[in-house]
């Protein structure tokens, strides 16, 4: 295979680990804003959708991103998490489709985390990670 810089493809293992920390940021911090500091601005969201039991569902999804995150973070269960946040990027997918308004952020960010969940189901969580293929 052709390639400018081959002497990286011996780094290519930090590959998936560099994805993992930047989805767990973005999870542990979208979980954190739901569950503790914005949690109002969530459930207004979610309401103006009309959406019923918004208040629960954005505890829930805030306490499933934290904990997933927090997983993602230090290369524990890292599977299982993206799985879990493959289902939840799929249902954000169906509901900003489905009511806009309930979500701030364009599709293209839920599809952005989907494809990083698959791409750590599929390849593990790299280097620096507490799971070890078995």
């Amino acid at each position: 295979m052709l390639s400018i810089f081959p002497f990286l493809f011996n780094f290519s293992f930090f590959g998936p680990t560099i994805i993992r920390l930047v989805a767990a940021l973005i999870f542990v911090l979208g979980g954190y804003q739901k569950t503790f500091t914005r949690k109002t601005e969530w459930v207004a969201h979610f309401e103006s959708a009309g959406i019923k039991s918004a208040g629960q569902i954005i505890l829930i999804v805030g306490i499933l991103e934290l904990i997933a995150g927090g997983f993602l973070l230090v290369g524990f269960l890292t599977q299982a998490a993206a799985l879990t946040l493959t289902v939840m990027s799929l249902a954000a997918i169906a509901l900003k489709i489905k009511k806009p308004s309930a979500l701030p952020n364009k599709v293209s960010f839920y599809l952005l985390l989907l494809a990083i969940n698959l791409s750590l189901l599929l390849t593990g969580p790299g280097a620096l990670a507490f799971d070890w293929p078995l």
